[in-house]
């Protein structure tokens, strides 16, 4: 997304793949804001879509156990949660020694890739709400629930490149 000072407007450029190209249109938001889109095309031997599963839906079974799960049904890409305490990745373990090359192994090993690190509950801290309705986050004044936050998405970033993550998820 890039917005234009000059001309008050703001330009997202959206790249799909395997589509044709199309010339850009504009639209208009709820603010009353131009937005222009622009669709470009790329070669179809660019990147081949997978298929994913976040495996936060099966956060008691430990991550092993999932990604053997989910393999079986064709499956060939994960979301990992990353906030703390989640039951299957805890990032401060992660980034200690050789586990990351460890957990990549053992992910490969079901014909599987790690397509994003998800820490929604924690990095959800650090914009708010900060009141006792997010206490079975974490524990604490507005500003220990913002640095517990901040801290646990750096986290959640060295772990991601640890494990050599392209992407790493976060809330809002």
């Amino acid at each position: 997304m890039h917005y234009n000072k000059y001309t008050n407007k703001i330009k997202i450029t959206i790249a799909f793949l395997l589509c044709k190209c199309y010339n850009p249109f504009e639209v208009k938001s709820k603010s009353n804001q131009t937005i222009t889109v622009i669709i470009l095309s790329m070669k179809q031997e660019a990147v081949a879509m997978k298929l994913g599963f976040f495996t936060a839906n099966f956060t008691e079974k430990p991550l092993e156990d999932v990604a053997k799960l989910v393999s079986k049904y064709g499956y060939e890409a994960l979301e990992i949660p990353a906030y703390e305490g989640n039951g299957q990745l805890e990032t401060k373990e992660v980034i200690k020694g050789n586990n990351a090359q460890q957990i990549r192994k053992m992910v490969s090993s079901y014909g599987l890739s790690i397509a994003a690190l998800s820490n929604h509950a924690d990095s959800f801290l650090i914009m708010g709400p900060k009141g006792k309705d997010t206490d079975f986050i974490f524990k604490g004044t507005a500003e220990e629930k913002i640095k517990h936050g901040t801290e646990s998405l750096i986290r959640t970033a060295q772990a991601a490149n640890a494990l050599e993550v392209p992407v790493v998820v976060g809330y809002p």
